[in-house]
């Protein structure tokens, strides 16, 4: 009785599945490019970049989209910060500077760097260039404001290889290269 019983909840949730897969597929593409508006919002619209004819990119990048109008790109990142899942938006012009930032999805505690707090950091990028001069860690959340720090960082750097731009290195991020050179 117990086997029957869960062939039949398999059976149903297997077409469940057939049928709702493409719904479900559509509505997370729709919140992707949702959110591409949310960081670069005189966009007209975007198309998405196939990744995979691209090569050293940012393991933390999982998604780039082309503004179709040439206004720039918006990269979805992955990072961990005090928890895993730190999903951040980008947008970067094309002229290297970055339209917004967004949260998209976080684990992180959200006392430490949620809702506003996360809202506020992700404000400070708006018009900064890949050296993110004047932008500080958040005391009390080092670890989420380090690691969405080095998400805009990463695509910045994927901007470089997908659009082709220079990325523009401050003093600190060449001393960090030269010791993590040096310390390895």
């Amino acid at each position: 009785v117990l086997t029957s019983i869960c062939l039949v909840v398999a059976l149903l949730l297997a077409v469940t599945n057939h049928f709702t897969k493409d719904k479900i597929a559509e509505n997370n593409a729709q919140s992707a490019y949702e959110a591409c508006y949310d960081v670069m919002p005189d966009a007209k619209g975007f198309e998405e970049v196939e990744l995979s004819s691209f090569t050293g990119l940012p393991t933390s990048l999982t998604n780039a989209y082309k503004e179709t109008s040439g206004l720039g790109y918006t990269y979805k990142l992955v990072v961990t910060g005090k928890n895993p899942g730190l999903t951040i938006m980008v947008g970067i012009d094309s002229k290297g500077i970055i339209t917004n930032t967004k949260v998209v999805a976080s684990q992180e505690t959200p006392s430490y760097f949620g809702g506003a707090i996360a809202e506020e950091y992700a404000n400070k990028f708006a018009g900064k260039d890949s050296t993110l001069a004047g932008i500080e860690l958040i005391s009390g959340a080092t670890l989420s404001s380090k690691a969405y720090k080095s998400a805009v960082s990463d695509a910045f750097n994927a901007n470089a290889i997908i659009a082709g731009m220079e990325v523009v290195k401050s003093k600190e991020m060449l001393i960090a290269e030269v010791l993590k050179d040096t310390l390895s």
